[in-house]
């Protein structure tokens, strides 16, 4: 649907809209902005440019901005649990006297928002108090939401059939881009409960709603120090292979297809593993690597 903008029934130019997105560890702060404007002449010059702010953000309880699509916010008075309504601004700022606020879609870099409410205009006819909005915006998310949340790659985790299921992706660089079945959780709700990082978190008569909402944040910080690190971990894979291809030195030389023989410059097996020796050299700098959980303290810069 095309986006639009009515205040007090009026038709308003389309509208120009605009997003931040505050990741926290425990949700995300939410703000959005909306601008339209008007030459309809039945309106007083001043009043034909209007706004609509969440000036200090809403907070919501979610792992991942796609948490969000369907959404309904609702307030009833300026101010709940969610944070304050917003303001409205035609000449000057008013509160926003109820609202309610849906996140319709998340796709190709853009959130779809339709938000409607109430605040008082008492500056010139033809408004007054309790003028009703409404809106339809497309808004561009900014780039930091982009690399966080908006790419498809946190995890959401649910019961279903007495089966943990996932949907999402975990890429984990030149290892592989790993969906929904492809990665599983094997142990059941009850053999969940008696993992280390359940009983630092939580009670042991939790509800399965508490355990699952744990599950989403532990995999989903887990995936986001996966992106933070991927360098790394590149580099770390990389190690590994090229280690392994050194232990098999002339194995590894002499399957079919793998070479072409009547290249080869050396005379005798002795001679081929001699095509091991730079390789050898460089992998023993690094061979502290091998045996050290790489969480991004250490860089491996050199293996590519």
């Amino acid at each position: 649907m095309a986006d639009f903008f009515k205040l007090a029934g009026y038709d308003y130019d389309a509208p120009r809209g605009y997003v931040t997105i505050t990741s926290e560890d425990d949700g995300i702060y939410l703000s959005v902005e909306v601008y339209a404007e008007t030459n309809n002449e039945e309106i007083d010059y001043e009043c034909r440019g209007v706004g609509i702010e969440q000036v200090n953000g809403i907070f919501l309880k979610v792992n991942s901005l796609q948490e969000l699509v369907g959404r309904k916010l609702v307030w009833e008075e300026f101010e709940n649990e969610y944070g304050e309504a917003g303001v409205i601004y035609v000449v000057e700022f008013e509160q926003l006297n109820k609202a309610e606020l849906i996140i319709e879609s998340i796709n190709d870099g853009k959130m779809t928002v339709y938000w409607k409410g109430s605040g008082d205009i008492l500056w010139n006819p033809p408004f007054g108090s309790d003028v009703p909005f409404e809106t339809r915006v497309t808004i561009p998310l900014p780039d930091s939401a982009l690399s966080e949340s908006t790419k498809d790659d946190s995890l959401k985790i649910f019961p279903e059939d007495g089966q943990i299921k996932i949907q999402g992706n975990i890429d984990l660089g030149y290892i592989g881009l790993f969906k929904d079945d492809q990665i599983r959780i094997e142990d059941s709700l009850e053999d969940i409960r008696k993992w280390d990082i359940v009983g630092e978190n939580l009670d042991p008569d939790c509800s399965e709603d508490d355990l699952i909402d744990l599950l989403n944040t532990y995999y989903n910080g887990f995936i986001r120090k996966i992106e933070e690190n991927i360098e790394n971990i590149n580099g770390t894979f990389l190690l590994q292979v090229l280690t392994d291809m050194d232990n098999n030195e002339t194995n590894f030389m002499v399957i079919d297809g793998l070479f072409d023989e009547d290249k080869l410059l050396y005379g005798n097996e002795e001679d081929i593993a001699e095509i091991y020796n730079p390789v050898r050299t460089g992998l023993q700098t690094l061979s502290a690597y091998l045996d050290t959980p790489n969480d991004g303290s250490l860089l491996i810069r050199l293996v590519e």
